[in-house]
């Protein structure tokens, strides 16, 4: 997804900044539902 808008002349991260959010809340709640912590995807991925 921001692979493809990185090709644009004028890129717009916000459908893809949100999608990333949905996806880290969704792990987020799965890792608690099985008694583990959550987690940041966000940093996990980017240190």
């Amino acid at each position: 997804m921001k692979a493809e808008e990185l090709r644009k002349d004028e890129s717009n991260m916000d459908a893809a900044n949100e999608k990333f959010a949905e996806a880290e809340k969704t792990l987020g709640d799965l890792l608690e539902e099985v008694g583990l912590v959550r987690t940041s995807l966000d940093k996990d991925l980017n240190s």
